[in-house]
């Protein structure tokens, strides 16, 4: 179990590799007690060049899920964005499975309800969605949000490719991506 007191920062850089293809088995090898990282990892700036360092009340989660919740009182963001996040927010998306078809529809689906008209960046997590000969992955996101003017970052370790990165809901987090390196930084409140 990990834990930090209110007002705790924690600050987790990108890992030098992820794990491409399968899962480790725990239960059949319980001696195991690191994941198998083998592909070298790195995070892409998917809307331009340069570093990049934003702040913003962090938010979001698995495509495929939050994508059902918008335009309920559950996935309301512009209204949370108005009620805590005065500075803006930072939106962190990954899917597990969808299409880059898919991915693309959804995050349009985001956009049309609010889910970013107060967004500084948006971190978007490495996935095993399959593209198209017409769209990749990255084209899905850069065909949705690209248009933005605002920090994209793909291929972070949030969501369901190890290792994990945890992220807390609803933290004050820095984004920086670029020649110094790449971490999230969330301060708890």
């Amino acid at each position: 179990m990990v834990s930090a007191e209110p007002g705790a920062t924690v600050k987790q850089g990108a890992a030098p590799a992820y794990k491409e293809h399968g899962w480790d088995d725990f239960r059949a090898h319980p001696s195991l007690s690191e994941f198998a990282l083998h592909t070298p990892n790195e995070w892409k700036r998917l809307d331009g060049e340069g570093d990049v360092e934003v702040s913003g009340r962090l938010i979001g989660g698995c495509l495929e899920t939050v994508a059902n919740l918008a335009g309920t009182a559950y996935g309301d963001v512009a209204a949370f964005a108005q009620r805590y996040a005065s500075d803006g927010l930072i939106i962190h998306l990954e899917a597990s499975e969808a299409d880059s078809d898919e991915v693309a529809r959804r995050l349009l689906g985001l956009r049309l309800a609010g889910w970013f008209d107060r967004v500084n960046g948006v971190v978007i997590g490495r996935t095993r969605g399959s593209g198209s000969e017409q769209l990749s992955q990255h084209d899905a996101v850069r065909h949705a949000l690209g248009d933005l003017e605002i920090p994209i970052v793909a291929d972070v370790e949030v969501g369901h490719i190890a290792p994990f990165m945890p992220l807390v809901e609803g933290s004050q987090a820095t984004l920086r991506n670029g020649t110094a390196g790449s971490s999230i930084t969330q301060t708890l409140a």
